[in-house]
């Protein structure tokens, strides 16, 4: 008998999600976009799309257990720890192996029904600029902003959220300000039963290797996840962070700013002219970012989130 295994697939940081319908509208499928949040900040006199100084440089990693990797622990294969792929203009296709008594429903594409109250909805932030249909972020030769991108028609959507108190996301580009309770750090994506997982990354036009020393490969890499006890719960982590901490450790009080600046990244997601026209629709007034009413500061750190557009 073949063991099956849980997955969670943890998205975190500045990940770009993008559902065929608003958040709230019980999608069918979810895109993943991840910016170029590391070459571009370190181009000359490069700005964002307000015509400020980037934030400071993100990147990201996919991260996961080598434990489940298949022949773990055998061959001077490590059974613990965690490794790490970055990718870099890559394609990353996941595809799933469910066990064979699973019924068809089982991992349907759903959203948990509180995620939409606590998750940053471009479609109310940003309402005029909250589409991504008609951009090439999705294609397998997006514009250059673009790191990696992937797609989900399986597993249930749900979220951990930061704290109970409010982020506010002022009214520049809408018509009020939008409260955000409890914003969800993570967004966390969960199949049942399944046997294994294959995620493979594969060349965006100019892409390199995702795993490091392996400069210049042209075939796609691949990464499978298998289970190492019965019913047993794995998880995955796509993280988008910054480069003061990669890893995601929690940081003391003291470090963490009011006002999370990273979640302009966001919006150089997109396409050179859709930039134009949303740097004309802001005038002389800021992006909206999330805010801590009163100046509250996070208690764990945590202040770079998903945000959520729609096609």
């Amino acid at each position: 008998m073949v063991d099956w295994f849980n997955l969670e697939i943890a998205l975190t940081g500045v990940c770009t999600l993008v559902t065929d319908q608003p958040i709230g509208n019980s999608p069918a499928k979810m895109h993943l976009v991840i910016v170029d949040g590391w070459e571009n900040s370190r181009k000359p006199n490069r700005t964002g799309v307000d015509g400020e100084q980037l934030p400071c440089r993100h990147g990201a990693m996919v991260q996961f257990p080598l434990g489940n990797l298949p022949g773990a622990g055998s061959g001077g294969r490590p059974r613990q720890g965690k490794g790490v792929w970055y990718p870099k203009r890559h394609s990353l296709a996941f595809s799933f192996v469910e066990d064979s008594e699973n019924r068809p429903e089982l991992n349907a594409f759903k959203v948990h029904p509180e995620l939409p109250q606590h998750v940053a909805d471009m479609t109310k932030i940003a309402p005029g600029f909250a589409s991504l249909g008609g951009s090439d972020v999705l294609d397998s030769n997006p514009h250059s902003d673009v790191l990696a991108n992937a797609l989900f028609e399986r597993g249930t959507l749900s979220f951990t959220a930061n704290e109970a108190e409010a982020w506010v996301f002022s009214s520049v580009l809408a018509a009020e300000p939008v409260v955000v309770q409890g914003m969800a750090a993570e967004v966390i994506l969960t199949l049942r039963r399944l046997s294994s997982m294959t995620l493979t990354a594969s060349r965006l036009q100019s892409g390199g290797s995702p795993r490091r020393g392996n400069p210049g490969r042209e075939e796609p890499d691949q990464l499978t996840l298998v289970a190492t006890r019965p019913n047993e719960t794995v998880r995955m982590t796509i993280a988008v962070g910054c480069e003061e901490n990669p890893l995601l450790w929690e940081e003391s009080q003291s470090q963490t700013p009011p006002e999370d600046v990273d979640f302009r990244w966001h919006y150089e997601i997109f396409s050179p002219a859709e930039k134009v026209r949303l740097r004309d629709a802001l005038g002389d007034a800021k992006l909206p970012v999330p805010r801590r009413p009163e100046n509250k500061r996070l208690a764990k750190g945590r202040n770079c989130f998903p945000a959520f557009f729609t096609l």
